[in-house]
């Protein structure tokens, strides 16, 4: 065999054997601290920003957030980052097996962000959740880097590893770091699912 073919066994082997510790790890932590429904009160969480929670019921989500089982994940992964990858991509363009590996290279990701639009795992922990709402250029304006620039798009950037803000970076593990959230983006992602401006999509 290649170094390339026995490359891929590997990667494949690792990320079969991740997806039920990652899994069992999100559950874990869900039980703990169970994800805010839609239609959530904003007042459960007192952090909640002012600039973000200023929107209608009415409007139109700014924010599509897409909880998608594991299969329909890193098919979605494979179709949006790999070599012929779209952001306009669905899951079913996307290889199962090419998406496992490219997911443990990217350090097991358990969410990213495409412009407004958030992927998730099921049952991805409240942190994963708002740090992704926190890239989207719509939810992101709404707050102030706290020691980078904007990213291009508008959305927040990832925080150094000093600040263990909710915007760390959400590799392993940088993910068990996120600590404060001196902006309050927890409270405002609650408002938006709340109003409507963040809407859930389970896929």
């Amino acid at each position: 065999m290649t170094r390339s073919t026995v490359r891929a066994l590997l990667l494949t082997a690792v990320g079969l054997l991740a997806v039920p510790v990652v899994a069992g790890w999100n559950r874990l932590v869900t039980a703990r601290a169970p994800v805010p429904p839609a239609g959530t009160s904003p007042t459960a969480d007192p952090s909640a920003s002012e600039p973000a929670t200023d929107t209608s019921a009415t409007d139109a989500p700014a924010v599509t957030e897409h909880e998608r089982a594991w299969p329909d994940y890193l098919r979605g992964f494979d179709a949006h980052h790999g070599p012929a990858g779209s952001a306009d991509a669905g899951p079913g363009e996307g290889s199962l097996l090419r998406g496992v590996r490219l997911w443990v290279e990217s350090d097991f990701l358990r969410g990213y962000t495409l412009g407004d639009d958030v992927y998730v795992v099921a049952r991805a922990p409240t942190v994963v959740r708002v740090h992704q709402a926190g890239h989207t250029p719509e939810f992101g304006a709404a707050f102030d880097p706290l020691a980078a620039d904007y990213r291009e798009d508008g959305g927040l950037p990832d925080e150094p590893l000093r600040t263990a803000d909710v915007m760390l970076p959400g590799t392993f593990p940088h993910t068990l770091l996120r600590l404060r959230d001196p902006r309050g983006l927890r409270g405002a992602y609650r408002a938006w699912l709340h109003d409507g401006h963040l809407e859930r999509v389970a896929e």
